[in-house]
């Protein structure tokens, strides 16, 4: 078995790495978090994992030894390795080092060894930024603001070379200007909060020093940087949308070239520049394909437009030649390596709303472009709070966030149909028996149902609740023979009970004993009792045919989720107590307790066999845990939030868990839960 490095409760120790199989998802906020190598890897982070994903055959690997989310990445100039740096709620973020080849050549396979190469740990609270060298020797790295500082690294050792205080106020970005031929000078630029900063590094005498750029009076928090493909000119994007140009003199000090139209200018200003909406969020800077000495900005922006500028070499200003609307901000750009045609480039794109786009610009003329757009990959930018399989349907699965519900294939990972809600949240999903309708709990009160291969209403019961559905469970009825019945739980604490007919929904009872927020809803295979489970620290078990409390059971705890054992002689919950505990189901007696000791759990599934059960919560952890002896046997460590939900496939193959990060992950069923599939 293999033992984890760290961050794992005591009882978890031996516990065996649970293999991840796919990840859906990307985290738009990461600023230049795309990376695109030559061979067609495409690498992003995904909660506290990094995604490897062969773009060619729709595979993917995954880089994972973060504790938290991941906040910056960047690949090596020679493909070989990646750096990425992370955030800390106490003490130390860790930077790793990869080796990317061992991490495709471990692909589908829980073994990691040789993929982590160096965990650096200097930064306090947060690594803002990290970028490699120019001939593949240092890294950089940039702390977050609780530490702010500049270090610089050996790669083949990873030492700590040298570093030194990146600014007076917070730094947001680092870049890599140019190196001379035997290494032994190195330049490279920072930017941030009212500065722009030069460096000049020096390995054989561990020396980094800095020089402040002449910017005049002009004032702007920098929040991106690039720098141009002559290695001459840095571009700095500003949280107001300016991109903002500097040129260096004779002494090598950085000097404004172009600034924004609302600054002062200074004697080094000669034009202004372009400017984007809501902030210059990430850059590249390429050289113009049709004329020999411009070159090509591109600009993502905050308000979800692609821009396409132009700095040419006898222009005294910069040139918006055009731009693309895209959904949500733009925050990375990853450029393909040069193709057949000179005259197109291509891009992948991808936005704070987790929509990842890829763009071919074509070259029309010197300064007239074209644009191809198509959208290859999406997924909910929001915590996803809950999911569900069809019964006996291991081929899809829903799952609902913030404005919409999403409808997914399990095995190409794609997103098959999208209902959207605006300016709501979907709490709780469910699916008929037959798969005939998706029922939805929102926080405005209202249960809604679609049409599962349209995405169109079905039906609404209005006021379903006073405040929010909080809590969803369809009873085994056929919902093609009316009328069946559907049981909600409400954030008012009350448990409703709905017949419906084939144009109507009609109210059947209504259950009052929770005094607080409803969290989950069982019913039995004969329909004949629910289980619901509350915020109030009770469980109550509830006739389905007299609709009156059956029995009871209390903690002082709140409880999240509630389950039957697939024979119904027993049930399981979880709560804020890190306590699994198992129940009769007859006499609501407690049988077992298993305290983790890993804070807050959030949800269980079992599997029909009822042989092992998966659980998740708050210290980001997937667990399964054989039901006889309570003995954890597999951990799945990737997210970076609270895991919402957790699911077992109907087929016994797949666990699949969903999280606050908005981040979808596919793990492979331990042998001892898993049915041979035929």
């Amino acid at each position: 078995m293999l033992s984890f490095r760290r961050g794992l409760p005591p009882v978890f120790k031996m516990a065996t790495k649970l293999n991840m199989e796919c990840a859906i998802g990307f985290n738009g906020c990461v600023r230049d978090g795309l990376v695109l190598r030559q061979d067609g890897y495409l690498i992003y982070p995904l909660g506290s994992t990094i995604v490897v994903k062969d773009i060619n055959n729709n595979t993917q690997s995954f880089m994972q030894g973060h504790s938290d989310e991941v906040t910056c990445l960047a690949m090596s100039p020679d493909g070989l390795k990646v750096a990425s740096g992370q955030s800390s709620k106490l003490g130390y973020a860790d930077v790793i080092i990869w080796d990317l080849n061992e991490v495709i050549a471990n692909q589908n396979r829980s073994d990691d060894a040789g993929e982590l190469l160096y965990r650096l740990q200097l930064h306090k609270g947060m690594v803002r930024d990290v970028a490699f060298s120019p001939d593949n020797r240092f890294l950089a790295t940039l702390g977050g603001q609780d530490d702010n500082s500049l270090v610089v690294w050996n790669v083949d050792t990873g030492d700590a070379l040298c570093g030194s205080p990146a600014a007076q106020d917070s730094s947001h970005a680092v870049e890599w200007m140019s190196c001379v031929d035997d290494g032994s000078h190195y330049e490279l630029a920072t930017c941030g909060n009212l500065h722009l900063k030069k460096w000049s590094l020096t390995p054989s005498k561990r020396k980094l020093e800095g020089i402040n750029a002449k910017m005049g009076k002009l004032q702007r928090v920098f929040k991106s940087l690039t720098v141009g493909p002559g290695r001459e000119s840095i571009y700095a994007g500003t949280e107001t949308g300016d991109v903002v140009e500097f040129n260096l003199d004779r002494n090598g000090t950085p000097i404004l070239g172009r600034m924004p139209k609302d600054g002062k200018k200074t004697k080094n200003s000669t034009a202004v520049p372009g400017k984007v909406g809501k902030g210059a969020k990430c850059m590249r800077a390429v050289y113009h394909p049709l004329v020999q000495g411009d070159t090509i900005l591109f600009v993502g922006a905050g308000d979800g437009s692609f821009n396409v500028m132009l700095d040419a070499k006898n222009s005294q200003e910069l040139k918006n030649l055009s731009k693309v609307e895209l959904m949500g901000a733009v925050t990375s750009i990853a450029l393909f390596p040069a193709g057949e045609r000179e005259d197109v480039m291509s891009c992948f794109v991808y936005t704070a709303a987790s929509n990842m786009y890829k763009i071919d610009i074509e070259f029309l003329s010197a300064q007239k472009v074209d644009f191809t757009v198509a959208l290859r990959g999406t997924c909910h930018h929001a915590a996803i709070n809950d999911i569900v399989f069809p019964k006996d349907c291991s081929e899809l699965f829903v799952t609902c966030s913030d404005n919409d519900i999403r409808v997914w294939n399990a095995r190409s990972r794609q997103e098959l149909i999208r209902i959207q809600v605006p300016n709501l949240t979907c709490n709780c999903v469910a699916v008929t028996p037959n798969g005939g309708s998706i029922l939805s709990g929102w926080n405005d009160g209202k249960i809604r149902a679609f049409y599962p291969e349209s995405g169109n209403l079905k039906f609404v019961i209005t006021d379903a609740h006073l405040e929010s559905c909080t809590a969803l469970a369809v009873c085994n009825d056929d919902d093609n023979l009316p009328p069946w019945r559907v049981i909600s739980g409400g954030k008012d604490g009350r448990v409703r009970v709905w017949n419906i007919h084939q144009k109507s929904q009609e109210l059947v009872a209504s259950l009052k004993e929770h005094s607080k927020a409803v969290s989950c809803v069982r019913v039995t295979a004969d329909n004949l009792k629910a289980v619901t489970s509350s915020f109030d620290g009770s469980c109550l078990i509830w006739s389905l045919e007299k609709y009156s409390r059956i029995a009871a059971v209390f903690a002082p705890c709140n409880f999240t989720s509630i389950l039957f054992h697939p024979d119904e002689s027993q049930m399981l919950t979880c709560g804020n107590d890190g306590k699994i505990v198992y129940w009769d189901a007859v006499s609501a007696d407690a049988i077992r307790v298993l305290d983790f000791e890993a804070g807050s759990l959030s949800c269980l599934d079992i599997e029909p066999d009822g042989v092992v059960f998966a659980s998740g919560g708050g210290d980001k952890q997937v667990r399964v845990c054989d039901y006889d002896d309570g003995a954890v046997t597999h951990v799945g460590i990737g997210h970076s939030g609270n895991i919402q939900a957790v699911r077992i496939s109907p087929d016994q193959q797949t666990i699949v868990s969903v999280g606050a990060e908005g981040s979808i992950f596919c793990w492979t069923m331990p042998e001892a839960g898993a049915t041979v599939t035929e």
